[in-house]
């Protein structure tokens, strides 16, 4: 506004009222950007006297990282401010708060130093705090695990890549360590989820501390940590960090009245620009890691080219597996049983059918040994026993005189799961098919010794 005012004009008064009644503030400075006017929303908003503002110059109130933009935004004398009623683009900045905190606004200037009713550069500052707190907290989410604070693998993944770029400018290299809690699924099953979600937020802080500034720690999933090491052209300094991972997953965790000993196997592969891509590295660690798994755990493993080879194909082998298995791909066919004599289908034995992504289909022999060797034969079993019920019971409610018995293999590992009975039981009555029309058959011969264990196991 300008210093006089025209009470004669009614539009300006008008003007006035709308600007000092407005929700936002506005500012109107001078060609040396001291402010000459102030909106009372100074005082509601900032919770500084707007006369108090008058007088002083506007980046007195900025944050110093926003200053510089400021004054070239506001500037009379800049391409963007030469031409009367000008605006520069909105930017947002922090401004100072009368208890010196910082609030963010989104901010526009206009030129309209040529405008009677103005007289200067006028400054509308909208109030953004609140939206931006919840655009940052949304971003952190989208990029950060939730129970330890730590990058996720997107975070992760994005940080391996420009360690990458990083690297290929300075001609260095990167190291990625993979590292897997031992036999973690005891802790949560022995003690409770919440024991176990306060080990991993522990070593997921130790973890953290044991690195040194730039290299980053990130939970990948479940007890799976990634870390990134930059600068290991150095090779003294990558050892001491894998020894301070080591020294920080050596210690007992205590979560409540339990004191913890949770080992780790670590698998390390280190790559370097055109010859490794990100993902090629993260690979090679989680290969790495399996190389410990497989050595007797507990130990730290670099990446061997040589040794990999049929685990590299295992490892992927057992990822599409997991990834079938929640996505409800796994089939299940079926073989009719036919009575000779009469012609008539007396069974129907159930056949597991996966079609590779690589359109190859995989044996049910080759899918069942790599279940059991990765702990997946529950899963799988579960997912056949519950759709080789859900036909039965169509079978069932189509030929209810007489429907076939539906027939399903269990394997050795399978018949030893303690919860086989729950998920026979839970088949059957999520797919309503009788128990009667259900048979269950072991694929291998047992020992005496196991037989009556099997006995158990698959009572119903």
């Amino acid at each position: 506004m300008a210093d006089t005012e025209r009470n004669g004009d009614g539009g300006e008064v008008r003007y006035r009222r709308l600007v000092e009644e407005a929700p936002e503030v506005v500012m109107v400075l001078g060609p040396n950007l001291v402010v000459r006017y102030a909106s009372p929303a100074v005082g509601r908003i900032l919770g500084l006297d707007p006369h108090s503002v008058v007088g002083n110059a506007f980046s007195v109130y900025l944050h110093p990282e926003d200053g510089a933009w400021a004054r070239d935004a506001f500037s009379v004398s800049g391409a963007r401010g030469s031409e009367s009623g000008s605006q520069a683009p909105s930017r947002e900045l922090r401004v100072r708060q009368a208890d010196g905190s910082w609030r963010w606004f989104e901010a526009v200037a206009a030129n309209l130093l040529d405008d009677p009713s103005v007289g200067g550069v006028a400054v509308y500052l909208h109030d953004v705090t609140e939206k931006k707190k919840l655009r940052d907290q949304l971003a952190y989410r989208a990029f950060h695990d939730p129970l330890t604070g730590l990058p996720n693998r997107a975070l992760f993944e994005d940080r391996l890549d420009h360690a990458f770029a990083r690297a290929g400018r300075h001609r260095g290299s990167v190291t990625v360590l993979f590292v897997d809690l031992d036999d973690f699924k005891a802790v949560n099953d022995g003690f409770g989820h919440k024991v176990g979600d306060t080990v991993l937020m522990a070593l997921g802080r130790r973890l953290e501390a044991g690195l040194r500034p730039g290299d980053t720690v990130a939970r990948l999933g479940g007890d799976e940590f990634a870390v990134l090491l930059e600068d290991s052209d150095d090779p003294m300094g990558a050892t001491r960090a894998i020894e301070r991972l080591a020294h920080a997953l050596r210690e007992p965790v205590a979560a409540g009245e339990h004191r913890l000993f949770v080992t780790a196997s670590v698998g390390g592969a280190t790559g370097e620009p055109g010859r490794d891509g990100a993902e090629d590295l993260l690979r090679k660690a989680d290969t790495a890691m399996y190389q410990a798994k497989k050595a007797g755990k507990n130990r730290f493993e670099l990446f061997d080219r040589e040794a990999s080879k049929d685990d590299c194909g295992r490892i992927w082998f057992e990822h599409d597996l997991k990834g079938a298995l929640e996505r409800g791909e796994l089939e299940v066919h079926f073989q009719p049983g036919v009575d000779l004599c009469s012609g008539k289908i007396v069974g129907m034995e159930a056949l597991l059918r996966w079609e590779y992504p690589w359109r190859r289909q995989v044996p049910p022999a080759e899918i069942v040994a790599l279940a059991e060797m990765s702990g997946l034969i529950g899963a799988v079993g579960r997912q056949v026993l519950d759709k080789a019920c859900r036909q039965g019971s169509f079978w069932q409610r189509r030929y209810p005189e007489d429907p076939p018995l539906v027939s399903v293999n269990l394997s050795a590992k399978q018949l030893r799961q303690p919860g086989l009975a729950d998920d026979v039981t839970a088949a059957l009555q999520n797919s309503g098919l009788d128990p009667s029309n259900l048979a269950l058959e072991a694929e291998e011969d047992f020992s005496a010794e196991e037989a009556p264990h099997v006995a158990l196991s698959v009572v119903c």
